[in-house]
């Protein structure tokens, strides 16, 4: 069956579509005026009083100044943080002294290595300090002044003490096993019963140390200064001592590797001879030690003998 329609004169929308289509647009129309009626406060807040405010603040340059005092806080911060760091410095530096005199005396670390390691890089002044005992293997102290320091029975094993300062170090009994002690001056130092296997001592000035009873095995002595330096009853098994000075050392009972260890030193197959050193003054002979057959250097001349 056709439909049929209820047409306007003039050939336009039927009539029935006519009525929901104007009640539609009124709805949205109302709806836009009641929200336009619901901001209407906020946009006169808005205009009339919050944009006079910021054109005020504005024209004050307000956020210029807030830029410059913030500025301004970060400086004094700084000057604070620098003014305050000579006070760190002095609690950390009495904090590290307090670790080594409640340490005195008393076996193990007990707070010592990072306690030195603090005075070292503050830069203090660490002479006549009482390091003994302490654990400080592998530790970078190279041309640092240690003089007179006590290290007696430390762990200095492969520590980097390369052109250190060490005239008159306590260092008897110390641990040194390959230790870098090249050009470190250790002028009169105590290294009696030191374990030096392995270390570098080459070019070192050795002057009047006491080395007696020091285990020396495979140690750099090369071009070492041990002029008048006591060397009885080391052991130096297989030191090389090319180039080494020798007048006036103490050598009655060092332990060396061959019976021909005194031509061997005054001509070497490599490197230079050892300097100063008269062979008429010394000879070496085989000893028993503990049932075990050693060469020893005695003097030429046995003072004992009637």
């Amino acid at each position: 069956m056709a439909t049929e329609h209820i047409e306007q004169d003039g050939g336009g929308e039927p009539q029935e579509n006519a009525e929901p289509h104007d009640s539609g647009a009124s709805q949205s129309e109302s709806k836009h005026t009641r929200v336009f009626f619901l901001r209407w406060p906020m946009h006169a807040v808005e205009m009339n009083l919050l944009k006079p405010v910021n054109e005020w603040l504005q024209s004050l340059a307000i956020f210029d100044i807030l830029d410059r005092v913030g500025k301004g806080l970060i400086v004094l911060s700084l000057v604070l943080y620098i003014g305050e760091c000579g006070s760190r410095q002095d609690a950390t530096t009495n904090q590290a002294w307090a670790v080594f005199a409640a340490a005195s005396g008393k076996p193990g670390d007990l707070g010592r290595r990072q306690a030195f390691a603090s005075l070292i890089n503050l830069g203090a002044d660490l002479r006549y300090v009482d390091l003994s005992g302490g654990n400080y293997q592998d530790m970078q102290l190279g041309g640092v002044d240690l003089s007179e320091v006590k290290f007696e029975a430390a762990n200095l094993a492969r520590a980097k003490l390369s052109g250190a300062w060490l005239y008159k170090a306590e260092l008897s009994g110390a641990i040194l096993w390959d230790a870098d002690l090249s050009r470190a001056t250790l002028w009169k130092a105590n290294l009696r019963g030191a374990r030096l296997n392995g270390a570098n001592l080459s070019g070192a000035d050795l002057k009047g140390a006491n080395l007696s009873g020091a285990y020396l095995v495979l140690a750099n002595l090369s071009g070492t200064d041990l002029k008048g330096a006591n060397l009885s009853g080391a052991m130096l098994h297989s030191a090389d001592l090319s180039g080494a000075w020798l007048s006036g050392a103490k050598l009655d009972g060092a332990i060396v590797h061959t019976l021909s260890w005194l031509e061997d030193v005054l001509n070497p197959a490599y490197g230079e001879p050892v300097k100063d050193l008269d062979p008429d003054d010394w000879r070496v002979v085989q000893e028993d030690r503990d049932g075990q057959a050693v060469f020893v250097v005695r003097p030429a001349v046995d003072s004992s003998a009637p």
